[in-house]
């Protein structure tokens, strides 16, 4: 090697080289990164996806679990039909035949309040409260009639073939292992009957004293109003700091117990105490004069215009016979995904169609080209069953709606979403048959 040539080596790389491999380098990056980019946020999109609908199907699928059996607290029946207080009198004393729509529908079951919740869950409501036909004890200290009962009937039904009421709480255990503790709502006499074989059997009635007693004592007290629920109407916006969002669920004295309830819990931090809200009117990209975001329709509804609660769906079991004491709530996560609650009850369409002469509407359906604006979309609203149907007993039904976001991209930003990379909403629907809500 001559002198000349290791001083040469010893310079290094050239200008021009280097300008060589960088230009080269950024063709590559150019090439090869944004398709890597590209492919790595369709990966993330999928899993959220998936993920979203792995959520609200078994959101779906737990709450129907829950409601299929379950009675709500409403009357069943129109005013003029309901049982007169004459005819529980009449069975309390002389052990006449009555259904147990005709106790649901009287003084002894939910009449009370019970048109009031009728009303409400009608309307499309966020709070749902519900009991269940659960097995009874047959004495206060569990005596039982044999030990293959383990200390419980097998039936849901009493000695004059009417439903027990209460609860089934799944996040405890039985005496004998098994998750869901029972917890019955009724006060029963228990009069012993002697068979022919000399065999004594204990009988449960709910009547006592030539009286009859409450089907539900504990939901038969919970008001609409006592957890800012309007039987008239719906409000024009719901309100977060009603009580029936709190962090910790508290009912009214003597309403507290032995029943369920599945409700929408705002998320709330040091920011945002009165809860996280998405307002669609500051979403999208920025307009052409620069004077703000354009919105951005989330829900598909034709409105840029609504706001939404960012929260979770929980039920709640309220078991009157958990060593805590009665205040004590245990709950279950329901949804997974956050939930979106619309807090406008009314949504404008952002392009709304003019009313032609005469009246009418040029696209009929509001929502997206309309001028009447679609339904409330309520987390859960009741469906009457049909007046005349031939071929089966009507019953009642609960529409399910569920409006999930995804919910990785809101823990890392809850509101700053743009058009580069767009957040994920999609809806969850169903519809639950009440089996033990009918008419008759």
């Amino acid at each position: 090697m001559t002198p000349e040539s290791a001083v040469r080596r010893q310079r290094g790389f050239t200008l021009l080289e280097i300008t060589i491999v960088v230009g080269i380098l950024s063709i590559f990056a150019v090439m090869v990164v944004p398709p890597i980019v590209n492919a790595l946020a369709l990966v993330n999109r999928e899993s959220a996806i998936l993920r979203m609908d792995r959520d609200g199907h078994q959101a779906l699928n737990l709450i129907s679990s829950h409601l299929r059996p379950s009675v709500l607290p409403i009357v069943t029946r129109p005013e003029d039909d309901l049982t007169l207080p004459a005819t529980v009198k009449s069975w309390a004393t002389d052990n006449g035949a009555i259904s147990f729509q005709d106790v649901l529908n009287s003084e002894a079951g939910f009449e009370p309040n019970g048109q009031e919740w009728l009303d409400v869950l009608q309307h499309g409501t966020d709070f749902l409260p519900f009991t269940q036909p659960v097995p009874f004890l047959y004495t206060a200290n569990e005596a039982t009639l044999d030990a293959r009962r383990e200390k419980t009937s097998l039936s849901t039904l009493d000695s004059n073939e009417l439903l027990q009421l209460g609860l089934r709480d799944f996040t405890t255990r039985r005496a004998d292992g098994q998750m869901g503790a029972i917890s019955n709502a009724g006060t029963y006499t228990v009069e012993n009957e002697t068979l022919a074989d000399g065999t004594v059997v204990p009988r449960r009635y709910l009547r006592a004293n030539n009286q009859f007693q409450p089907i539900h004592p504990y939901l038969q007290n919970l008001t609409p109003q006592s957890l800012s629920l309007d039987p008239a109407c719906l409000p024009d916006a719901i309100d977060l700091n009603a009580s029936r969002f709190a962090a910790d669920l508290t009912l009214p004295a003597n309403a507290n117990t032995a029943y369920g309830i599945i409700r929408f819990v705002p998320f709330r931090d040091a920011a945002n105490p009165n809860g996280r809200i998405l307002d669609e009117a500051t979403l999208g990209p920025t307009k052409a004069d620069g004077s703000g975001p354009t919105g951005l329709d989330i829900d598909g509804n034709g409105s840029a215009t609504d706001t939404f609660a960012l929260g979770r769906l929980e039920i709640v079991y309220l078991n009157r016979q958990r060593d805590e004491a009665l205040t004590t709530v245990v709950s279950r996560t329901a949804a997974g995904s956050t939930v979106l609650l619309r807090l406008n009850t009314v949504s404008t369409p952002t392009n709304p169609v003019p009313t032609p002469p005469g009246g009418g509407n040029i696209a009929a359906g509001g929502g997206a080209g309309g001028d009447d604006p679609e339904p409330y979309p309520a987390i859960f609203r009741l469906r009457t069953p049909r007046e005349t149907d031939d071929n089966r007993i009507p019953s009642y039904a609960i529409d399910i709606d569920l409006l999930l976001m995804d919910d990785l991209r809101q823990q890392r930003s809850v509101l700053s979403f743009n058009k580069i990379v767009p957040f994920i909403v999609r809806r969850y629907q169903t519809t639950v048959e009440l089996r033990n809500l009918t008419r008759f």
